[in-house]
């Protein structure tokens, strides 16, 4: 199964990519968004532990897409 989460928001710069899944990391945009920068590392994490995968691709100014595959197909 796979499970994808697209928006059409502000996106990601492509240098901060390799980056958002890091622990307590805020991209640039981070005035536009709350929280407290743990949410995507914790669900990385979770999802390795699964031995499952996470993806985002993104375009800034135009959106991101998360993609998460949860089993093998």
């Amino acid at each position: 199964m796979i499970l994808r989460f697209i928006d059409n928001g502000l996106g990601i710069a492509e240098t901060e990519l390799p980056h958002i899944f890091e622990s307590i990391y805020r991209g640039a945009n981070q005035q536009f968004a709350g929280g407290n920068s743990i949410g995507l590392a914790l669900t990385k994490k979770n999802i390795d532990l699964h031995k499952r995968t996470i993806t985002a691709a993104s375009q800034k100014n135009k959106g991101t897409t998360f993609t998460v595959e949860l089993s093998h197909v």
